[in-house]
């Protein structure tokens, strides 16, 4: 039989360098994540095929390195053609085996448990280059806590253990998208509510506009009324001191208009 030296495909040999440089950036994860309280875990690199196959994995789920039963029990499930010639799998992430862990566990871990773990995940995929079969995957989650306060700590200590390790590279500047529907849910609200106050504004301007324009008429009116009559002295004064105010009015809801702009 031919002995075949490359590795699987989608799959890499690592020489001593890339171990050294390897390690020391796990090293520096784990040391990092670890100052934030987090606890390291393994889990085993199989799991049930009913795990890998309940629906939690999403697509990953299509790519699953399957392992085949074994013996009696094998020849007994091609016999009956029951169409699941599997037990187990390879885990296809970290995030599966968790939630098994901590199903099994939860009595002896505190509440809330900061775990973390890092090992290899394999996935029956495509290999193209940066994309193999096997790789090293980093999970940190917080289990017992569902309020936002979890959530801001595992930003953080991610941001945190990122410019650590950026920083021996002398890159310093990343950028830490994040994706959660409750945000975009606020924005959507905040976006909906400066609309509306937005049309409120603008028609507090018209409305200031349009009772400039008619004092300033009813004011003219009477001026005149006044004049044709002869009559001056304090009722004349006192119309036209209310010009100023038809002033205010209008520059009012110029001022407001320009605010809006700014919205």
């Amino acid at each position: 039989m031919k002995f075949i030296k490359t590795p699987v495909k989608g799959m890499c040999d690592m020489l001593p360098a890339d171990m050294r440089l390897r390690e020391h950036v796990l090293g520096m994860i784990k040391e990092s994540y670890g100052a934030h309280g987090f606890m390291e875990i393994e889990t085993p690199v199989m799991e049930h095929i009913e795990n890998l196959t309940s629906k939690q994995g999403g697509d990953n789920e299509k790519l699953i390195f399957k392992v085949m039963k074994r013996g009696a029990e094998l020849q007994r499930a091609i016999e009956k053609g029951d169409g699941e010639l599997a037990d187990n799998g390879l885990r296809y992430d970290l995030t599966v085996p968790l939630a098994r862990y901590y199903a099994n566990n939860k009595e002896k871990l505190p509440t809330p448990f900061k775990a973390m773990q890092l090992g290899n995940v394999w996935r029956a995929d495509n290999p193209q280059k940066g994309r193999f079969r096997q790789f090293t995957q980093c999970d940190i989650d917080i289990l017992g806590d569902d309020s936002s306060l979890a959530e801001i700590e595992l930003i953080t200590a991610t941001a945190t253990m990122l410019s650590k390790i950026l920083a021996e590279a002398n890159l310093n500047a990343f950028t830490i998208h994040i994706n959660d529907r409750r945000m975009l849910a606020a924005a959507a609200l905040s976006a909906q509510e400066k609309q509306a106050v937005r049309r409120d504004m603008k028609w507090h301007a018209v409305f200031r506009l349009a009772a400039a324009l008619m004092l300033s008429v009813a004011l003219v009116y009477v001026s005149r009324v006044l004049d044709l009559h002869g009559i001056y002295g304090w009722p004349q004064g006192c119309t036209m001191g209310m010009l100023p105010f038809t002033g205010w009015l209008a520059g009012d809801a110029v001022f407001t208009l320009r605010q809006v702009k700014k919205l």
